[in-house]
């Protein structure tokens, strides 16, 4: 990557310099405030996931608070269906989310706060991924990253939080990991580590997508001189023990990937033949709330953006000026690479790519192409900084990012007033007894175990006696992952468990494990009972892969803990 090591790091050695950077950072910082405003107000902005991710936020902590952690299955998705979500869908928002909220404040409130909170830290890596190249160029490279016509549909349009937040972290894996690949410090092991593992918990769509730009930082820096074989053996290191705190959810979600109906995430409205981008869209700038692959003429904007076109047109112009190559600070191949990854991502884009996607048959789950419009946000932020390194300090370099700022704040304006006067959805999710109606309670088929072949009909509760008046049922206890029942049979009965059959879930009938039968279509569980008293227990446990991967997360959680306090103490005992 383009920085230098810290003993190499530009000073500001006048007060110019240092009222310029501070202006800028201000600047910058205060953009964020009408950027988050449309988020901010009550309610739920209405992008094309609005209702969806307060539900899925709203299930996954009353699992989480009911003591199930990790959160594999939650109930009452439908008509009183339960489902392996989170055993399976992007689990790292959520977590944060009722993570926040166990701290004190409302849930909806630590929702809105993890949105903006995460727009403002992405900011905030990439000025430190780009510090050492000046804070003038590194002010320049966030403003980049902060007003990008992704973020804003990503925050506005498609409300894709857990998509955005992943984002947000990946300038701070670039910035930790590149910090490793130059000087190999303790404290960049554990950060490459741990943002690898939030990467990868909270979108891998966005991790494998990205996986590419880290490669490229990777083979630069090492083009560069910039580091040592020992170093890129630490950042596979940091990147193993980042996949290992992510294993309790990453290895169930691979390994028990065909126990639901997976397959639909690919088809039909999810099938990529049908999102790619037209080269001419990149340079649209109207602004629409439709879906893509609809032929809506209110089509959601596919715009590369009008500051990103103009690093680009300038990271390709500075490496052929030898004025450029005396006085910038990183070597000229740098842009050469970053611009060569950023046309790859260009062309996987477009329908001329279709026999990759074809060929390379996991990038089916990518969904839609146009999601590497990630890269651009990410590269042409850096791309900014590595084009004002050679300005560094001076008043030209100030005034161009003060131009950028400008014309960002500007260009965004009808994007944030639409997304103000947007309809919004008031969602009772501080309400812990809130029973959604039904438009609200999202549910996506593709998660619904294969024991799943027929719409839930609606059971008002959770186990129930066939024929009704052979038994008396009495629900002893329910949570989400947890089922004890008391049945009183006058003569011989066959319970209904309304809740799917899935790998995991245990029966115990007067606490001997008992295998039930499957209900048809919706697959529930039906456990036969001779006539007399029985105690049931229903409760899911954990697969092998489950186990396997938690006990990995746990293992790897104290590596990196342990890094983490050994790079604390060095910094302690280091002499003043």
């Amino acid at each position: 990557m383009p920085v230098l090591d810290r003993d190499d790091v530009p000073r500001m050695r006048t007060v110019a310099g240092v009222l310029r950077a501070g202006i800028l950072v201000t600047l910058v910082a205060a953009g964020l405030i009408p950027l988050a405003a449309p988020l901010t107000r009550p309610g739920f902005l209405l992008g094309h996931d609005g209702r969806i991710h307060p539900w899925y936020a709203f299930i996954f902590d009353r699992a989480f608070t009911q003591g199930q952690v990790p959160v594999r299955w939650v109930e009452g998705m439908t008509s009183g269906l339960g489902q392996p979500l989170f055993n399976y869908y992007q689990v790292g928002f959520y977590y944060l989310v009722s993570l926040v909220h166990q701290t004190g404040p409302a849930l909806s409130t630590s929702y809105t706060s993890v949105i903006v909170a995460s727009w403002a830290l992405g900011a905030c890596f990439m000025f430190l991924l780009c510090l050492p190249l000046g804070a003038v160029a590194a002010a320049g490279a966030a403003s980049v990253y902060l007003w990008s016509p992704y973020l804003l549909l990503d925050a506005y349009v498609r409300s894709a939080y857990p998509e955005f937040v992943a984002i947000a972290f990946v300038p701070g894996l670039l910035w930790t990991l590149d910090r490793t690949l130059r000087t190999g410090a303790t404290w960049s092991i554990a950060g490459t580590a741990l943002f690898t593992a939030l990467l990868l918990i909270c979108h891998l769509p966005t991790a494998l997508i990205m996986s590419g730009v880290i490669a490229v930082v990777m083979l630069s820096t090492a083009a560069s001189g910039g580091t040592s074989a020992s170093r890129v053996g630490l950042v596979l290191l940091a990147g193993l023990l980042g996949a290992g705190l992510a294993s309790f959810y990453v290895v169930p979600a691979l390994v028990e990937r065909d126990a639901v109906n997976m397959h639909r995430m690919t088809t039909g409205a999810f099938d990529y033949h049908r999102h790619f981008v037209n080269p001419a869209w990149w340079f649209d700038w109207s602004w629409g709330y439709g879906g893509s692959g609809t032929g809506e003429a209110n089509q959601m904007s596919m715009q590369i953006g009008v500051a990103q076109w103009v690093v680009i047109a300038a990271a390709t112009v500075a490496p052929l000026l030898p004025a450029w190559r005396r006085r910038a600070a990183v070597p000229w191949h740098v842009p050469v690479a970053l611009l060569l990854a950023l046309a790859g991502a260009m062309f996987m884009m477009t329908a001329s790519s279709a026999v990759v996607w074809e060929r390379v048959t996991p990038l089916a789950f990518l969904q839609f192409p146009w999601r590497l419009l990630m890269v651009p946000t990410v590269i042409c932020a850096v791309l900014t900084a590595v084009v004002l390194s050679a300005l560094d300090r001076s008043a030209a370099a100030f005034a161009v990012v003060m131009l950028l700022v400008a014309g960002q704040w500007w260009l965004t304006t009808p994007y944030r007033e639409m997304a103000l006067a947007r309809q919004r959805e008031l969602m009772a999710i501080d309400d812990p007894q809130w029973v959604p109606e039904p438009r609200l309670a999202f549910h996506e088929p593709a998660y619904d175990p294969v024991s799943v072949t027929a719409p839930a009909r609606p059971q008002q509760a959770r186990a129930s006696a066939l024929p009704a008046d052979s038994a008396e049922v009495v629900v002893d206890e329910a949570t989400d992952a947890r089922l004890v029942v008391s049945v009183r049979a006058a003569r011989p009965t066959s319970l209904t468990i309304g809740t799917p059959s899935f790998p995991g879930w245990q029966v115990l009938v007067n606490d001997r494990p008992s295998r039930p039968g499957l209900a048809p279509g919706t697959g529930y569980m039906v456990v036969p009972l001779p006539a007399g008293a029985h105690h049931i227990r229903v409760q899911l446990t954990r697969t092998w892969s489950r186990l396997a991967g938690e006990v990995t997360s746990l293992l790897s959680g104290l590596v990196v803990l342990a890094l983490a306090g050994r790079a604390i103490s060095r910094r302690h005992l280091a002499p003043d």
